[in-house]
């Protein structure tokens, strides 16, 4: 009897789609992980050290991104997570703004007293606002625009981040900030 390419992959899709299948390769994923098992690299599997060097380089790819679109923004203001399994037995950094990094003081302090509780949010989506305001901002009086533009400054983050990530390995943007 003999085996050819065509009917090998057909006994490999079957074990892989069985329970001890889905078992033996989210057993691989974890060692691989957890640097028991190669690097996994070519397979897009990837360890928890090059997963953490790959979050930096998404956070580096970001700072960029919103720094042309908010220049005051400090690249300490976002947040890595550390590398965690999901339900499915992938692994996932997720990446957040300190609240200190995304609140801003407002010009119209009568009126907004709290503050704008999201500056990457108000760039990302734009705004129209109904009356220009003055205040001062870094001990200067300005005045407020009275409408932005939306931004895709992070689509196009994560976008850079994926034309570049090995295979398996992808980046994707919170509903919210969509």
């Amino acid at each position: 009897m003999s085996l050819s390419a065509n009917s090998i992959n057909q006994m490999l899709e079957k074990y892989i789609k069985s329970s001890a299948g889905k078992q033996a390769v989210k057993q691989y994923k974890k060692d691989v992980f957890n640097g028991k098992k190669g690097t996994g690299t070519s397979s897009g599997i990837q360890s928890r050290n090059s997963m953490i060097q790959m979050g930096e380089k998404m956070k580096d790819i970001l700072w960029v991104q919103i720094a042309n679109a908010i220049p005051s923004f400090s690249r300490d203001g976002i947040i890595l997570s550390e590398p965690e399994e999901t339900a499915t037995g992938d692994y996932k950094i997720s990446v957040s703004f300190s609240e200190e990094a995304i609140h801003r003081e407002s010009l119209y302090q009568a009126g907004y007293p709290n503050g704008v509780d999201n500056i990457v949010m108000l760039f990302t989506k734009g705004y129209t606002a109904g009356n220009q305001v003055w205040g001062s901002w870094h001990g200067n009086t300005i005045g407020s625009l009275t409408h932005r533009e939306s931004n895709d400054f992070l689509a196009q983050a994560v976008e850079v981040f994926n034309n570049y990530s090995p295979v398996g390995v992808k980046a994707e943007l919170d509903e919210i900030y969509k």
